[in-house]
């Protein structure tokens, strides 16, 4: 039988770790290497990051926990699904002892607001970048238009006559033969 690359991989990591000598071994050199980046700036902790870095950082490890958490989701409702039920009997409610489904209710409508409430305000500011970048494009193409060689055409004979005339006040024309 052949291993794929993750099996031996896996294979490697599972011995390296049985022995307690190798696994600290192991750790000590992943944390020198750990250190050893940050003293080159390969890594930087988010107080040193720009606010830029900060928020790209910030979005990477939010979308890694959405991912963790859907991960470990799957993997419990895996390993704790119950075994399949006995042919149900003659059911007997008990009462709980103390009911919170109020309670829980309650908590799950703010829950429910308050995603709303954020989704509105991204929203918001989603629709106000676009405005600023409606505006900011608009007064681009007007200065290109303003500027643009093809809008600078040299006057018709029609244009240039109408310059001329103008300023041409017809009351003070002298019409010929009267």
């Amino acid at each position: 039988m052949v291993l794929t690359n993750a099996e031996k991989q896996r294979r490697y990591r599972q011995k390296r770790d049985a022995d307690p000598f190798k696994r600290a071994e192991h750790q000590a050199k992943c944390r020198a290497k750990y250190q050893q980046d940050f003293a080159v700036g390969k890594l930087k902790h988010i107080n040193d990051m720009t606010h830029r870095e900060q928020r790209r950082q910030r979005k990477e490890w939010k979308k890694k926990k959405i991912a963790e958490r859907k991960r470990k989701a799957n993997n419990h409702a895996q390993i704790l699904t119950p075994p399949s039920s006995p042919v149900p009997g003659p059911l007997i409610h008990v009462p709980d002892p103390t009911p919170q489904v109020g309670l829980q209710n309650t908590r799950r409508m703010k829950r429910r607001i308050a995603k709303c409430y954020r989704d509105n305000m991204k929203l918001k500011d989603q629709l106000e970048a676009a405005r600023r970048l409606n505006q900011k494009l608009y007064v681009r193409l007007s200065r290109q238009r303003k500027n643009s060689p093809l809008m600078k055409c040299p006057d018709t004979p029609r244009t240039k006559t109408n310059k001329l005339l103008r300023n041409w006040n017809t009351e003070n024309r002298k019409i010929k033969g009267k």
